[in-house]
């Protein structure tokens, strides 16, 4: 799992490692090679080129760090034999020695890479950009304040209207200025990674984003309070798989969902219990369609809501309670929210509960957890501001939320940003447009509300709402990706089957399976 920085964090950390670290050309060369390791990879996929030597790869240069980065990692592409034309245009005057890419300049020209004054020679540069197969952009990075300003911006328009695949190095140039910005099909990201690109309006900007790890030291932005699961960190974070499981130990899911016109959001939402690993997902229904969801539900037990003592003496008898999915807000949905907020269970509030949670007077004094699964729309409501805030800075939003509900909020975008009360938080990077489908969003929950069940019946130790919440997220991601390379688009429930192989390959990757006896 890595620390995820904030811009202040990165300049910080960029400070002191060049102080500490034997000044700033030991980073350059840090990050050179990680990164032509990567543009090699990339080189030897995009297609159009031909053979290697005819291929032109253009890298576009500022005066600062994020410059010497990609003029370094096109001299570290020549040295190791990459035979590609290669042009660096600079933003800057070369020769005077003000800045960490002059000093990388000088040693281009005896590689026989071309250098180009933008100022000085704007059209063969405006060629060298839109001729280029690939764009190697290290123009401006987490130093720059404000817009982009002129030879950057202009560079920048350029290379957006060029052909070639664009590689920004750490950061896209102008990322969250309010300006032109560098739009990327790959971003080469020194670790620890910078939560703003991450952010829901500047998420596409970065494409596919590759860490390049080993320029700071060990443990560099450990001090974070934000963290970036990974697929790999999964099997740390869902319930574990006991050889000897039975269903009680694997717990009970009690869902509240559905009204008419909205049944599939309610079998959705036991889909995904089911897919998590619950041991029995159980949907208390409206009285109109109970029975249509009797039917259709084989995975699940299905019943009619009874009088509100009733329902909460079911909830009792449950691990874990999802309230919302296609819920409808009449009659009785806000009465029984309020009875689900006063349990002693894990409860998790998604879709037509968050729009009811503002009927809720007074302070919450849940012990037990509660997460929250809002859309930047619904937390736009629920917080009182324009989306376009969450869309901007999601924990902005979020954490003041999480503390005055005590509970886990989770802004479910295109990536997923995770606020837990006292400013803990996760985001996880889904990145994954074929996941926008109808019911994507109720098997999200149902896989939430099934893992809190089996970590509160079967796993207490895994019982960490966030860290359930970082879990879901991640395995809804992994399997959008792997549905859409293999099927192109999908349903909902294609998705819900795929993440049952995903979440047992994660529970189980812990057990220690014995080998066959060998004879002696």
């Amino acid at each position: 799992m890595r620390p995820l920085l904030s811009t202040d964090e990165s300049r910080a950390l960029d400070a002191a490692a060049a102080t500490a670290g034997g000044g700033s050309e030991a980073l350059v060369e840090r990050a050179a090679r990680g990164m032509a390791t990567r543009l090699g990879e990339i080189l030897d996929r995009i297609s159009g080129g031909g053979a290697q030597g005819r291929r032109r790869v253009t890298a576009l240069a500022g005066r600062g760090a994020n410059g010497a980065d990609a003029l370094a990692a096109l001299r570290v592409l020549r040295e190791r034999g990459r035979t590609e034309a290669m042009t660096a245009v600079l933003a800057f005057s070369p020769g005077r020695g003000d800045g960490p890419a002059d000093a990388q300049s000088a040693r281009l020209e005896s590689l026989g890479i071309e250098i180009l004054d933008f100022a000085a020679e704007r059209n063969a540069s405006l060629e060298a950009v839109s001729s280029a197969e690939l764009l190697l952009e290290g123009l401006a990075g987490t130093g720059a304040v404000g817009a982009l300003r002129e030879p950057a911006a202009g560079l920048v328009e350029a290379a957006n209207r060029a052909r070639g695949f664009r590689v920004a190095v750490d950061l896209p140039a102008g990322l969250g200025s309010g300006g032109a910005v560098f739009e990327a099909d790959a971003t080469l990201m020194v670790a620890p990674p910078k939560e703003l690109a991450f952010r829901p309006s500047l998420r596409a900007y970065s494409g596919t984003i590759h860490f390049i790890d080993g320029v700071f030291e060990p443990g560099a932005g450990s001090g974070s309070a934000v963290h970036l699961p990974e697929e790999a960190d999964l099997p740390g974070l869902v319930p574990r798989l006991a050889p000897d499981d039975h269903k009680g130990r694997r717990g009970g899911a009690g869902i509240w969902a559905g009204a008419v016109g909205t049944t599939g959001a309610a079998s959705l939402a036991c889909r995904g219990a089911v897919a998590a690993g619950c041991g029995l997902a159980r949907l208390r229904a409206r009285t109109e369609i109970w029975q249509a969801l009797a039917s259709r539900i084989e995975d699940g037990l299905v019943a009619p809501l009874g009088r509100l003592r009733d329902e909460a003496a079911f909830a009792a008898g449950m691990d874990a309670l999802l309230a919302g999915p296609g819920w409808g807000r009449s009659a009785p949905a806000p009465a029984l929210l309020r009875r689900l907020l006063e349990t002693e269970l894990p409860l998790v509030l998604d879709a037509d509960a968050l729009g009811l949670l503002g009927t809720v007077r007074g302070k919450l004094r849940r012990k037990a957890p509660l997460i929250l699964t809002p859309h930047p729309g619904e937390l736009a409501r629920l917080a009182g501001v324009p989306v376009e805030a969450v869309l901007d800075d999601p924990l902005a939003v979020a954490r003041p939320l999480a503390d005055r509900y005590g509970a886990v909020v989770c802004v479910r975008a295109v990536a997923t940003w995770i606020a837990a009360p006292g400013g803990r938080a996760f985001v996880v990077d889904g990145f994954e447009p074929s996941l926008a489908v109808a019911g994507s969003g109720d098997v999200f929950a149902g896989l939430l509300v099934g893992l809190l069940a089996r970590a509160r019946a079967g796993d207490p130790e895994r019982l960490d709402p966030a860290a359930l919440a970082a879990a879901a997220a991640l395995a809804h991601a992994s399997a959008g990706r792997a549905l859409a390379g293999r099927l192109g688009f999908y349903g909902a429930s294609d998705l819900a089957a795929e993440l049952g192989s995903i979440i047992h390959r994660a529970s189980s990757a812990e057990r220690r399976v014995p080998g066959r006896r060998l004879r002696p």
